[in-house]
């Protein structure tokens, strides 16, 4: 599966709006994606820190499909425990989950 369908897979699954619309909803993309990965799922990126917070330039090429080699990076369809794993994030983070500021905090 290609990266970015992956993310979009997870970011419905965290039922979060993953429309790059607004600095806010980039912010919270780039954070929750941090947050993912430190779960214990994989997708490859590489974050370091910011402004504000974790960043990570490829994840911000392929989250704008911008045609790099990055956009085109094969992930997993599915990893270990992946539902428990997006659960158990999605619990811990309540209502924080939709706050761009609340992320970057955690």
């Amino acid at each position: 599966m290609i990266v970015k369908e992956k993310l979009d897979q997870i970011f419905e699954k965290l039922k979060v709006d993953s429309s790059l619309e607004t600095f806010s909803n980039r912010k919270l993309l780039q954070k929750l994606t941090y947050l993912v990965e430190i779960s214990g799922i994989d997708l490859g990126f590489r974050f370091s820190w910011y402004i504000h917070g974790p960043y990570d330039k490829k994840l911000t090429s392929v989250l704008y499909q911008d045609g790099t080699d990055e956009t085109n990076r094969v992930v997993n369809d599915i990893f270990q425990n992946e539902d428990v794993i997006l659960k158990k994030l999605r619990d811990f983070l309540g209502s924080d989950i939709k706050s761009s500021r609340n992320l970057e905090l955690i």
